[in-house]
């Protein structure tokens, strides 16, 4: 019997070959890691996914892209403002490291209850 963890790691690790292929390598477009059916079977999960897309920022920084399925589970969106100050350069257009800088100090600072989290969290610039 799969476990919700198997589960996702199925899905996972289909992504992860979908986004190491060389041919999307040449891509400069998020939506080339983002719209294909194991990208969309992760967001699929909802928040059950959560904890585990935040455990794959932590451990591999190649994974950036999961930022975009943390925010369409979860209705959060990070701001440019904090994009901004997560990168330490208030005048630069931060790149997604920054983003997941703030995805993981939302997660550390965040109630772990889906019901709580995504009520008052829809804010304003950059998505996501």
């Amino acid at each position: 019997m799969d476990t919700l963890r198997d589960t996702f790691e199925q899905h996972y690790r289909r992504w992860k070959a979908h986004a190491e292929d060389d041919a999307l390598a040449l891509s400069s477009s998020d939506v080339a890691y983002t719209d294909n059916p194991p990208f969309r079977a992760m967001v699929e999960m909802g928040w059950p996914a959560v904890p585990y897309l935040i455990e794959k920022l932590r451990t591999d920084d190649g994974n950036h892209f999961l930022i975009h399925a943390l925010a369409e589970i979860t209705g959060h969106r990070i701001t440019l403002e904090e994009a901004r100050a997560a990168q330490g350069d208030p005048g630069a257009v931060p790149g997604n490291q920054a983003y997941v800088a703030c995805w993981l100090a939302w997660w550390d600072a965040h109630p772990k209850n889906p019901d709580a989290g995504a009520q008052g969290t829809q804010e304003s610039g950059r998505q996501p």
